[in-house]
């Protein structure tokens, strides 16, 4: 039972986390006025989707192999 809430807490949370962090990046550049290019935007979305892809399959191979 642990198990299996951690690992949901875990999907959930690293799943939908680069959601909110390009809600965090970007928000505040819209609100300030900053115009975002193209070429910033799509380096920052992948930056941000090949961290977290790291950080997904590492946290999710650490949960598994948890006793």
């Amino acid at each position: 039972m642990k198990y299996n809430c951690i690992g949901s807490i875990g999907y959930t949370l690293f799943n939908n986390a680069g959601f909110l962090v390009i809600l965090i990046i970007f928000i505040p550049m819209w609100m300030r006025g900053e115009y975002v290019d193209t070429e910033t935007a799509f380096s920052m979305l992948a930056m941000i989707f090949y961290l977290f892809l790291s950080v997904n399959s590492l946290f999710l191979y650490a949960m598994s192999t948890m006793n």
